[in-house]
């Protein structure tokens, strides 16, 4: 996406601390439009996680700075033995693995940052062998997030529909 950098500041900030990230760090977007009259804004925290590209021209001959899509919300990030873990991040990954259905949620079963991811995500019923499947989902957790995780692998459709939104966070 593209920046329009005279009509606004942009720029990446830690969620917790507020420190300015540097060039593809990822954190919270924070804007400060430069044209705004009638509601000045400084250093507008969005609540959306994203990170600003290294410089590179465009092939479509813009020369503004770009920025990531927006990967999620602040609200949405879980804190796992110190790494921070978006939704979207582990929906990647089951979408990677077959056998795995569509459907997952995210425990959190106590409040501040977790030892560990505790998971629950369907599989298809062609399935056989569940544990191979489970230690698969585990392992590749660990490899792309680099967190530990307690994955339980429940039958298609046993996960809760959403009508409108997903929620993937589940304080339990």
């Amino acid at each position: 996406m593209h920046l329009f950098a005279d009509c606004g500041i942009a720029e990446i900030v830690d969620p917790e601390t507020e420190k300015a990230l540097g060039i593809g760090e990822e954190g919270e977007i924070v804007v400060t439009p430069l044209w705004n009259e009638a509601v000045p804004l400084i250093r507008y925290k969005t609540g959306d996680v994203g990170r600003l590209l290294p410089y590179q021209p465009c092939p479509c001959g813009r020369t503004h700075p770009k920025m990531s899509m927006v990967k999620g919300r602040v609200a949405h990030i879980a804190k796992v033995d110190g790494k921070r873990v978006l939704p979207i991040d582990v929906e990647e990954i089951i979408a990677g693995i077959p056998g795995l259905g569509e459907e997952y949620q995210i425990i959190l079963d106590q409040p501040g940052e977790l030892d560990r991811l505790k998971l629950k995500a369907e599989y298809q019923p062609e399935i056989k062998d569940v544990a191979a499947l489970k230690n698969q989902l585990g392992e590749a957790l660990y490899r792309d997030l680099g967190v530990e995780s307690e994955v339980e692998l429940v039958p298609l459709r046993s996960l809760a529909r959403a009508l409108f939104k997903a929620q993937r966070l589940i304080h339990s």
